[in-house]
């Protein structure tokens, strides 16, 4: 695995970013060129499941048929996690009908999430177009591609990854260094998506760009959405409200002990029992008898019981 851990200082320029870091990390050209073809040749099946972005009160990773007759699954960022990490290891044989939809069914033990890295996309994975239960196949294709393809996703430091993630600048800058590393399907990939011609091509790697590292930093940009426990007071987790956030993005809890703050990725590391529970999953709704210990490291305050 060649993984390799964010950079230590906090103010860095995107050349040396790249060179120093992100192209140490960067899929081999066959691998894509591979990955492509096998993923053109799945789509040619008779009936593919489209694996896309989860839209808000959709459950991931169940199948089902929109209006047009294409079978569909939503996910969140698990697939390209997966994806990457397996082509970076060459291991090219991927069954794209199992993809994971959740990021605790990740099989891989090693990913860019574990070593600070965060997955930003070139074209957003959602697209103004909304009404998925109408999108014929051409349209789901594409939604598929924008979700999973690694032509359209780049690794960024994690901290302050919305920022630098959006920035169209280092997005521009991405597209020029995958339309030189991955030239024997670009145009083919350009074609199919459509909507990536109109993103500019730029060299600008003299752009500084801040990686802070401190977490408080982070939290301060994005102020947590709560919620009130009623009518009970105990520790509970609402799916609806915790898969509408980005991992780093942090939610509160109002209880009975006291408030509690986490992210999604928090939730997702600490409480992986609860986030793979029928409860959570089917309902909607996980809630704890007693506030299990494990909680009162995310205890806002200074009384905790220990």
């Amino acid at each position: 695995m060649k993984y390799i851990k964010t950079p230590n200082e906090e103010i860095i320029s995107l050349d040396d970013l790249y060179h120093n870091y992100i192209s140490k990390m960067m899929l081999d050209e066959r691998i894509v060129y591979q990955f492509h073809r096998n993923l053109n040749n799945y789509f040619n099946k008779t009936l593919p499941t489209f694996f896309i972005r989860q839209y808000s009160k959709i459950e991931r990773g169940k199948p089902f048929v929109n209006n047009k007759g294409q079978l569909i699954k939503m996910t969140d960022n698990a697939p390209i996690w997966q994806i990457h990490s397996m082509l970076l290891d060459h291991q090219n044989i991927i069954d794209f009908d199992k993809l994971p939809c959740h990021l605790f069914e990740i099989s891989q033990k090693e990913n860019g999430n574990k070593y600070g890295w965060h997955f930003a996309h070139i074209i957003n994975v959602k697209g103004k177009d909304t009404d998925f239960m109408n999108w014929d196949f051409a349209t789901l294709k594409k939604a598929m591609l924008r979700s999973i393809h690694p032509c359209n996703y780049f690794l960024i430091p994690k901290n302050n990854w919305r920022i630098n993630g959006s920035d169209p600048q280092i997005i521009s800058f991405f597209r020029h260094k995958f339309s030189l590393k991955y030239s024997l399907i670009w145009d083919e990939f350009e074609t199919s998506l459509g909507e990536m011609s109109q993103i500019p091509i730029q060299s600008n790697g003299s752009l500084k760009i801040e990686i802070p590292f401190e977490e408080k930093k982070l939290r301060k940009e994005h102020k947590p959405k709560s919620f009130k426990n009623k009518p009970y007071k105990r520790l509970n987790f609402k799916r609806d409200l915790i898969e509408n956030l980005d991992e780093n993005e942090s939610f509160e809890i109002e209880t009975s002990d006291g408030l509690f703050e986490m992210t999604k990725k928090d939730f997702y590391t600490t409480f992986s029992n609860v986030a793979s529970s029928k409860s959570y999953i089917k309902h909607g709704l996980y809630h704890y008898p007693k506030t299990p210990k494990k909680a009162f490291q995310y205890l806002k305050g200074i009384n905790k019981p220990f």
